[in-house]
C-alpha cells in the first residue's frame, strides 16, 4: 500500500473508525513491518510529513473516542529496529514520540531475533515522555535456519540485552510459530509447542526473576545480503586466505561474568561462560588465534571440533565442512554490553582457495547452581 495517496489513507482511517464503532477495543497497533515499505523507495525519505499527519489524525480520533468511553485508548507502532531504517522508510519516530502521538514503539526486524540490536537511540527519545519501548523477539533466528526456533535460554538472553538497552518491556512477533506446525507442515513449530511456549513469556517480562537459569546468546547473519528494509544485516567475519589476515565482530551480552577463581560473598560457584565460534567456510588445515577485547585467548584453553561432512540443518543452519571453536569467557576482559571478538589466521590449508567466513557466534552463560 502506498500512503502517498489520500484515498489509501482515508481507507485505512475508515477501518479504524469501523473498529471503534463495532468493538470495545483497548487501542490499535500500526504494524509497519509487514511489508515495511509504505511509500515508494525513492520518495520515502521525503514522505515523513504524510505519515505523521496520518498518525496524528488517528491519535486525535482515538483520543476523542477514549474520552467518550471514559478511558484512554492506546496507539502503538511496530517499526524497523533502527532509527536510520525508520527515517529511510518514511517513519518519523522522533516526532511521534515528542508530540505524544504514540504510546509505545516496538522496534522489530522483518523476521528474525537480533541479539546484537542496539536500542539506546530509541530509549533516549522516550526519556522524559510517557511513551514505552518494547523491542521485539521472533521465534526464528536467521535466514537459512528454517528448522531452528528460539528456546527459553535464547529468549532470556535476548530479553536481558533489550532491557540493558533501555527497553520497558519485550514484544513478540510470529510467536505462534512455536505451535502452528502442528496444523501446517510448512511451519517449523513442534506439536508440543502449545501451551508450553506461552510459559516462556513470563521469563521475558521479568528476567531478573530467572537469574539462576542458563542463557544462550545467538549472533548469526540475519539476512544474506540486504534485509527487506533495504539495509544490510549480514554481520560476519570474512578473512582473506593469508596468514596474518584479521577480522573483528561486535557481540553484545548483558552479563557480569566472573573469573574461574571468583567466589561471591556467599561462597557460591562462579558464573561459567563460553564463546562458541563456527567458521562455516574453512578447511581442515586452517588455524586461528582469537582475541577478546584485545586480549589473546590462551590456545591451551580453546577446544575445537572439525566437522568433515558439515552440519545438517536439523541442528541449525546447514554448513559445509567447518571448524567450531569453544573459548572460555571471563571478566576481564569481557565487559557488560558490547564486546569485540578478533580472529587472526595463523595457518592455512594449502588445498583451499576461498575466503574464510566466520558467521556463527554464540555465548552460553551458566549461573551457579542454587
Amino acid at each position: 500500500m502506498d500512503y502517498t495517496h489520500q484515498e489509501l489513507r482515508d481507507w485505512v482511517f475508515a477501518a479504524v473508525e469501523e473498529i471503534l464503532r463495532r468493538f470495545d477495543v483497548d487501542g490499535f497497533e500500526f504494524n509497519y513491518i509487514r511489508w515495511m515499505h509504505t511509500f515508494p523507495r525513492d520518495t520515502a525519505r521525503e514522505s515523513h510529513t504524510i505519515m505523521t499527519k496520518f498518525v496524528r489524525r488517528t491519535r486525535e480520533r482515538i483520543d476523542a473516542e477514549g474520552k467518550r468511553r471514559g478511558r484512554k485508548l492506546i496507539l502503538g507502532v511496530r517499526v524497523p529496529q533502527t532509527l536510520e531504517e525508520c527515517h529511510a522508510l518514511g517513519y518519523d519516530v522522533p516526532t511521534w514520540v515528542r508530540d505524544g502521538l504514540v504510546d509505545y514503539v516496538a522496534p522489530c526486524d522483518f523476521f528474525f531475533s537480533d541479539f546484537n540490536a542496539r536500542f539506546e537511540d530509541f530509549a533516549a527519545l522516550m526519556r522524559g515522555t510517557d511513551c514505552m519501548l518494547y523491542p521485539t523477539v521472533h521465534p526464528l533466528i536467521c535466514k537459512g535456519a528454517d528448522t531452528q526456533l528460539m528456546r527459553p535460554e535464547n529468549y532470556r538472553a535476548a530479553a536481558r540485552n533489550m532491557y540493558a538497552g533501555g527497553a520497558d518491556g519485550v514484544s513478540t512477533f510470529n510467536y505462534m510459530y512455536h505451535w502452528v506446525g502442528r496444523r501446517y507442515e510448512s511451519y517449523p513449530g513442534p506439536p508440543g509447542g502449545y501451551p508450553t511456549a506461552l510459559a516462556w513469556l513470563r521469563q521475558m517480562r521479568r528476567p531478573q526473576d530467572f537469574e539462576s537459569l542458563p542463557r544462550r546468546y545467538l549472533f548469526y547473519p540475519l539476512w544474506s545480503g540486504h534485509s527487506p528494509s533495504g539495509f544490510p544485516k549480514n554481520d560476519r567475519i570474512v578473512l582473506e586466505r593469508n596468514v596474518g589476515s584479521r577480522g573483528a565482530y561486535r557481540f553484545r551480552i548483558a552479563e557480569e561474568l566472573s573469573t574461574p577463581e571468583t567466589r561471591d560473598a556467599s561462597g557460591s560457584r562462579p558464573i561459567l561462560s563460553e564463546l562458541i565460534v563456527t567458521a562455516s567456510k574453512s578447511a581442515l588445515g586452517d588455524g586461528f588465534t582469537f582475541f577478546v577485547n584485545g586480549v589473546a585467548v590462551n590456545t591451551e584453553d580453546v577446544k575445537d571440533a572439525w566437522y568433515a561432512k558439515g552440519r545438517p540443518d536439523k541442528w541449525s543452519r546447514a554448513t559445509g565442512p567447518c571448524w567450531t571453536y569453544m573459548l572460555p569467557l571471563t571478566s576481564p576482559p569481557v565487559v557488560f554490553g558490547d564486546n569485540r571478538l578478533e580472529v587472526e589466521v595463523t595457518a592455512l590449508d594449502e588445498k583451499a582457495e576461498d575466503d574464510i567466513v566466520i558467521d556463527e557466534i554464540e555465548v552460553t552463560v551458566v549461573p551457579p547452581m542454587e
